[in-house]
């Protein structure tokens, strides 16, 4: 006698995400400055960049549209 059908279960699917908007290449940045020590990569939540902060080099040009992100932080001012 063959076995009775299982209920299958729901398949979960992930939510849908908008890609991260690539950096301005040399276009629209401001210059922020990391007032820590220690050495951090921080992703830029709206182009995605990754951007390299140390003591040795606290200042990095940063995409306009990251920058608040940053700024809203202690670890980052903004420079100029």
């Amino acid at each position: 006698m063959p076995a009775a059908p299982r209920p299958t279960a729901p398949v979960a699917t992930a939510p849908a995400h908008s890609p991260p908007r690539p950096a301005v290449p040399g276009g629209d940045a401001i210059v922020v400055e990391y007032v820590e020590r220690s050495s951090i990569r921080v992703r830029g939540p709206v182009t995605g960049a990754l951007y390299h902060f140390s003591g040795a080099k606290p200042l990095q040009r940063v995409d306009r549209r990251d920058a608040p992100a940053l700024l809203a932080t202690r670890h980052f001012t903004r420079r100029g």
